[in-house]
């Protein structure tokens, strides 16, 4: 199909009105005929005339050819050609971290796009090539992965920059939801994504442990599959152990599975401290004994329910407060001393009723929750902390944390009684102060350890790439090929003139000029 690159040049056609025009107006000269006598020609009326009569068709036509064939040539004449499109080579990326198992998953797939010219490579940054003779034989030296903490997304997304748009891209990669961390990006290459479920799907750690107010052991297990992550406990005796721990008396007490090596469960053998320590919390008030009541009640339940070793102590006089406490809380207005790492305190200033709502941080302490709220304590222009933990509704602050690494402060800007809000009502009052007091103790002392292994998956739908309309534009664009006509155009349009210089020579020699 012929295209022009510049068609506003096709006005020039309207050039041909000159030739046309000069043709129109051009008037034949009479001949003179010679006779003898005039006498028998009678008199007539005088009349004027003009020739108006198209002469010389071949030579207009050649001249006004000549004028359309500039104006095209002028317009950029090319000839579009749909192309076939011509398979590009791909590639074929595996995970390095699991490559073997990988492979060996998809290997039918994966054979028969190597035989189809594709080429294997790492998905890892640089992409490195991969043997897959090595691979199918065994010899793939297993280093330790530097990339397994990467996202999926950042490597796909740094290859999408790489790959040309019309580039087939086969991915192969487990689907543990950990590796898909991030936003999911746009592409402009074809991608083609599946993934498998590893065999060591399932996967068990000690997360703490701690001696009870008894002297037996209790631990925090983690457990972590594809359907998600759940915590349950487990009593033994540090003497005389349950088989499937082991207990270690160097340097300090510690505690571990015994790694069976039974898959697809994976066992996280390495030893978790065994926090021997005393838990020791003082409340303090001067007017608000109900205050009181209840948040003793909820650390009892809480001191129940964990078995751990914590002791409890109220007192009425300041004086008498122990220094070395691990948590002090103050409620009252009075000013707070500090005797504690943790110290807990009411807020002072002015008192304002409202009719809203504690939204507490999702993973601060409690799940995602809204606790009715009716009265505040309103926070100074000069009031700062380092992190808020709750807020109300319209983003006041409700509990903030600040201090530094001798000591953290808490401030609650309201009061543990049913008349400034249902907190104290709620079936997870006892929780919070459960996670308050455990997370705040390990952000020191790290003796609750982090889930190493998440084996949780992600779904499919969440997985399948987004492709933008710039790399399908730009997909299209490659399959036109534009040719140019211009040689042609001045071939014919050197021609014409040529014909035309002919024609009017042959009109002058039969006219005798």
């Amino acid at each position: 199909m012929i295209q022009l690159l510049n068609p506003l040049w096709l006005l020039a056609i309207g050039a041909i009105i000159i030739p046309l025009a000069i043709h129109l107006w051009n008037i034949k000269k009479g001949k003179t005929l010679k006779i003898g006598s005039i006498q028998l020609l009678g008199e007539s009326s005088r009349q004027n005339s003009r020739s108006l009569r198209l002469l010389d068709l071949l030579l207009l036509f050649l001249r006004c050819l000549m004028l359309v064939v500039l104006a095209l040539l002028l317009a950029g004449p090319v000839l579009s050609q749909r192309t076939a499109e011509e398979k590009p080579k791909g590639w074929v990326l595996i995970d390095r971290e699991h490559v073997k198992e990988t492979y060996f998953n998809f290997k039918p797939k994966i054979d028969s796009l190597l035989k189809g010219n594709y080429e294997l490579h790492y998905l890892a940054p640089g992409f490195e090539d991969i043997d897959i003779e090595d691979l199918r034989n065994d010899r793939i030296e297993l280093k330790p992965d530097v990339t397994s903490g990467l996202s999926y997304w950042s490597l796909v997304k740094a290859l999408d920059k790489q790959l040309p748009p019309t580039t087939n891209t086969y991915i192969f990669t487990s689907n543990r939801l950990n590796r898909f961390a991030g936003q999911r990006p746009k592409l402009n290459s074809k991608i083609i994504w599946e993934t498998y479920t590893p065999a060591d799907s399932v996967y068990n750690q000690i997360a703490a442990a701690y001696l009870t107010a008894t002297d037996s052991l209790r631990l925090v297990l983690a457990h972590s599959q594809p359907t998600g992550n759940t915590y349950t406990y487990d009593n033994t005796s540090v003497n005389n152990p349950n088989p499937a721990y082991q207990i270690f008396r160097e340097n300090q007490l510690s505690v571990s599975f015994k790694n069976t090596g039974v898959l697809p469960i994976a066992i996280d053998s390495s030893a978790a401290t065994i926090d021997t320590s005393v838990m020791r919390i003082a409340l303090f008030t001067d007017k608000y004994p109900a205050d009181l009541a209840y948040l003793k009640a909820g650390l009892e339940a809480v001191k129940t329910f964990s078995r751990r070793r914590i002791s409890i102590d109220t007192y009425a006089d300041r004086a008498k407060i122990p220094t070395g406490l691990s948590w002090l809380f103050w409620l009252s207005e009075s000013p707070v001393p500090e005797k504690a790492k943790y110290i807990f305190s009411y807020q002072t200033g002015k008192t304002l009723a409202v009719y809203n709502s504690i939204v507490t941080h999702e993973g601060k302490f409690v799940n995602r929750k809204s606790l009715s709220l009716y009265q505040m304590t309103v926070p100074s222009k000069t009031a700062q902390w380092n992190e808020m933990l709750w807020q109300d509704e319209s983003g006041n602050p409700i509990l903030s944390l600040n201090g530094d690494e001798n000591v953290s402060k808490y401030k609650f800007y309201s009061h543990f009684d049913p008349e400034w809000n249902d907190l104290v009502w709620s079936a997870e009052f006892p929780e919070w102060l459960l996670n308050l007091l455990l997370q705040a103790e390990d952000k020191n002392s790290g003796l609750v350890r982090v889930l190493n292994a998440d084996r949780r998956v992600i779904d499919f739908s969440q997985i399948s790439p987004i492709f933008s309309q710039d790399g399908q534009e730009t997909s299209a664009k490659a399959k036109i090929k534009e040719v140019s006509l211009e040689h042609f155009f001045w071939l014919l349009l050197i021609s014409l003139f040529a014909l035309e210089r002919w024609a009017s020579y042959k009109q002058k020699a039969l006219y005798g000029i």
